[in-house]
């Protein structure tokens, strides 16, 4: 639709929309550089995480969340995510969905949930939190 075809309220969301999309990258990282910084390298890890059950090849054999895990964590920090992990993917009801078959829903809830037991945050600042980290991570790539 054209600009002159819009009613004024239109033309008027269509200008502030432009703008923000036209800020989204700059707010984003303005977002990242206020969250603590003792925060910053778990919620790396998480996307991390959630980056590789992304990539992960569904096949027998090979545990999801063993595969998730980056190799250089310690033995209790290993112990504790699987646990979680698990806890987590059992209530999503995605403990016996392929991997091929997460939707961005489940993986987003996924990360969410992870978020709030790792920080302690509530839902709604987890989601915000991890979709912050997520885009400066592997988006924006800080």
């Amino acid at each position: 639709m054209s600009q002159e075809k819009k009613t004024w309220l239109g033309r008027v969301f269509a200008t502030i929309a432009a703008l923000f999309m036209n800020n989204y990258e700059t707010w984003l990282k303005k977002l990242w550089n206020n969250i603590a910084e003792e925060l910053k390298p778990d919620l790396i890890n998480i996307v991390q995480i959630i980056e590789r059950v992304k990539s992960y090849a569904d096949s027998p054999g090979v545990d999801l969340i063993t595969f998730a895990i980056p190799g250089d964590m310690d033995d209790k920090a290993v112990a504790w995510t699987r646990k979680v992990l698990d806890n987590i993917l059992t209530e999503l009801n995605l403990i016996a969905k392929p991997a091929s078959e997460l939707t961005k829903v489940d993986k987003q809830s996924l990360a969410t949930r992870f978020t709030e037991e790792v920080t302690g945050l509530p839902f709604d600042q987890a989601s915000t939190t991890i979709k912050t980290a997520y885009w400066n991570v592997v988006k924006l790539a800080v």
